[in-house]
Formats: structure tokens, C-alpha cells, sequence
């Protein structure tokens, strides 16, 4: 027997554009507005036609009369209770991204705590990841999340698992942060924030599955390198790898986004599967990422051993001795004239330059970039 709903409050609050997204995506049409307060809708299945007649708006009498009889025929259509069918009406503008592992124990459809948890901790980070590379990809991700992406993570739901294996699910509501001064007129241009982040993780996560089949054939990491700007980091490779490795029942992770019906999107990969051998693959890949990504606003203090200028120019590399990862290193930093002028005196003299800069280990030479503040200190 199947589970109807005959709460007249829970009746109430179904929203009428969550119900008409629902039907508009299995296969329903607006055939006619009937008389001011209703509207007829149509779904054929081979020589069977059926019927709704839906309520125009919320403060109809019979508004909770018309859903109950709407959630009757949808059940008898799609042979589903009414509690699934409210369920997936109610996630009309929420993109839904589910995490399948298989269970340790079939029979019960559960997996250990400790797995299950390891799951939830790494699907936060993969999020956090798409939402960091959906504002700035990069190689590696800052660890100060930019207030967007952590306003997002707050918004992020757990939906209620699945039977037949263990599903984690994530909800999230794009329609929940929409730009609120934008006009109803450009809604449909405006891409919603989160919209944006499931975008960037189906990208993301098909650029992994691709590099990672590469890196087994062309034996390098290249690939990983060349996706970044697909939303590839060293964040999100761990957060896979550590889906993998955390529990020796987990053979497979599989990854399915779900997109919004009220949000209409274009044709992106929805589907992806990764398995344990791969995880070691995607932690070398986030090694390498790691090694060739730039520590950014490090503050140097060091002392110039050498100092380059090509002949006729104002700008030059000074050549500084640091200390990097606990050992004394040799950096070239490239210095404009003001910077390169004061590196001299530095030098003359025999004080200390002090600088923030970003620093990129390049083969075995350490290099600056972006440097800020340079001064001397006695």
C-alpha cells in the first residue's frame, strides 16, 4: 500500500511553481487556462491521456482539494507513493548531487560509521572545492575561503538517503540565492551562484575522470595541470582520493548532479564514476598540483647574493638568500627599477631585504612573483 497525504497544511504549502516545474519535467503540458482560477494540464502515455486541473493561485477555496487530487492521479501514473512524489516536487529548485558507495551490509543498506563519515567530510571539501573554482580556479585553492563560497557551504542541505546502497545526498537550492535586486524580466540571464558551483563540479569532475585515465596511459599528470581551468584543483583530487581510501569495503564512489528544473541548463555531465585504483592516481595528482602551485602572500626576509640587469634596462632579478620550508634557498626575484634600486643598497651595504611575495618551486629553482611591500632592514 502506498502512502498518500491527507494533511491539509502539508497540502497547502506545495508550491504551485515547484508542481508545475515537476510535471513540465515529466512529460506534462499546459493545455488551456480554464476560467480565471484554474489551468488544465495534459500527459499522454501511448493511446492514455490524462488530466489535472491545478488552482491559479494559493488563496483559491479549494487549493488543498485540487493538490491532493494532482498528487492522486501522479501516483496512479507513476505508481509511486505520494511521500516520493511530494518529495521530488519540493526539490523543483535544487540541484541534487548524490554520493553512492556501496554498503557493507546489503541486507541492513548501511556502511560504517566511520566510512560514512570520512564520505560526508570529503563531499564537503569537493564542494568547497567547485565553489572556490567556480569564483578562481587554481592549482590549489586559499585556505581562507572567499566569504561567497563560505555563505554557499551554509546553505548546502543533507537530503535523506536512498535504499539499495549507500547514497549521501547533497541539496543545493539554487533559487536561495538569487541575486535579490536583479528584475524578474533577466532572471533567466542571471546564473545563480550555486548554479554556478554544480556547473563547475560537473566540469570539474569529468576533467578528473579524464586526466586520470590519461595519466594511466601517457604515465604523467599533464592533464591535471591543463584542467585546471576546468575546475581541477589539488582540493578536489584529495576529496576523491579520500572518498576512496577511507574504508576497505569502498570499491567505487559514483557521483550523479541532478539539475534544478525550475533552473533550466543546458546538456552538461551528470553522471561519473571513479574506482579505488584511482585514488593513488589522484593523490600524486594533487602532489604535483601542490608542488607547482605558487604559495601566495609569503613574507620573505633574506639577504641579496647576487643581483642581474640586462644591459639598458631599469627592471632586474636579485638573486636572495631564504629561508623556504625550514632550509636555506636561493630565490630570484624579478624587481622593478624603484625595487631593484633599493636591492643595490641592500646589497652595498650588506642588510636584509624584507617582501611578501608569491613563491613557485619551477624544476629545482625557487622564483617570486608578485612582490609587495620591499624594504630594508638593518
Amino acid at each position: 500500500m502506498k502512502a498518500t497525504i491527507h494533511d491539509r497544511s502539508a497540502l497547502m504549502a506545495i508550491d504551485l511553481q515547484d508542481l508545475t516545474a515537476y510535471l513540465e519535467r515529466h512529460g506534462w503540458r499546459l493545455t488551456e487556462t480554464v476560467a480565471i482560477n484554474s489551468s488544465l494540464w495534459t500527459h499522454t502515455e501511448g493511446s492514455t491521456e490524462s488530466e489535472l486541473l491545478l488552482p491559479a493561485k494559493r488563496s483559491t477555496d479549494d487549493y488543498a482539494t485540487r493538490i491532493s487530487q494532482a498528487l492522486s492521479v501522479l501516483q496512479r501514473i507513476e505508481d509511486r507513493s505520494q511521500l516520493d512524489i511530494l518529495r521530488d516536487i519540493t526539490l523543483a529548485g535544487v540541484d541534487v548531487i548524490k554520493i553512492r558507495a556501496p554498503e557493507v551490509d546489503p541486507k541492513r543498506m548501511s556502511t560504517h560509521l566511520r566510512s560514512g563519515l570520512e564520505i560526508l567530510g570529503n563531499a564537503m571539501e569537493m564542494m568547497a572545492a567547485a565553489a572556490s573554482a567556480a569564483l578562481s580556479p587554481r592549482r590549489v585553492l586559499p585556505t581562507r575561503r572567499p566569504a561567497q563560497v563560505d555563505e554557499y557551504l551554509k546553505w548546502l542541505e543533507l537530503g535523506q538517503s536512498e535504499k539499495g546502497s549507500y547514497v549521501l545526498t547533497i541539496l543545493s537550492r539554487v533559487e536561495t540565492m538569487l541575486s535579490e535586486n536583479i528584475l524578474p524580466l533577466f532572471e533567466l540571464l542571471e546564473t545563480p551562484f550555486p548554479r554556478k558551483v554544480t556547473r563547475t563540479l560537473s566540469k570539474a569532475l569529468e576533467a578528473t575522470k579524464s586526466a586520470s585515465t590519461a595519466s594511466v596511459s601517457q604515465a604523467g599528470y599533464q592533464s591535471f595541470i591543463d584542467s585546471v581551468p576546468n575546475g581541477i584543483s589539488a582540493n578536489l583530487c584529495e576529496a576523491i582520493a579520500g572518498m576512496l581510501k577511507k574504508g576497505p569495503e569502498i570499491e567505487s564512489i559514483d557521483l550523479r548532479i541532478t539539475w534544478a528544473p525550475k533552473v533550466p541548463e543546458i546538456e552538461l555531465p551528470s553522471s561519473f564514476s571513479f574506482i579505488r585504483s584511482e585514488a593513488d592516481v589522484l593523490s600524486e595528482a594533487a602532489r604535483v598540483l601542490r608542488a607547482e602551485s605558487p604559495t601566495e602572500g609569503i613574507l620573505i626576509t633574506g639577504v641579496v647574493i647576487n643581483l642581474h640587469r640586462e644591459e639598458g634596462a631599469t627592471d632586474g632579478i636579485a638573486t636572495v638568500a631564504c629561508v623556504i620550508d625550514g632550509n636555506i634557498r636561493k630565490l630570484a626575484v624579478p624587481l622593478q627599477a624603484s625595487d631593484y634600486n633599493l636591492a643595490i643598497e641592500a646589497h652595498r651595504t650588506k642588510r636584509a631585504l624584507l617582501f611578501k611575495a608569491d613563491i613557485a618551486l619551477v624544476g629545482r629553482q625557487y622564483n617570486a612573483a608578485n612582490v609587495q611591500g620591499l624594504r630594508i632592514v638593518d
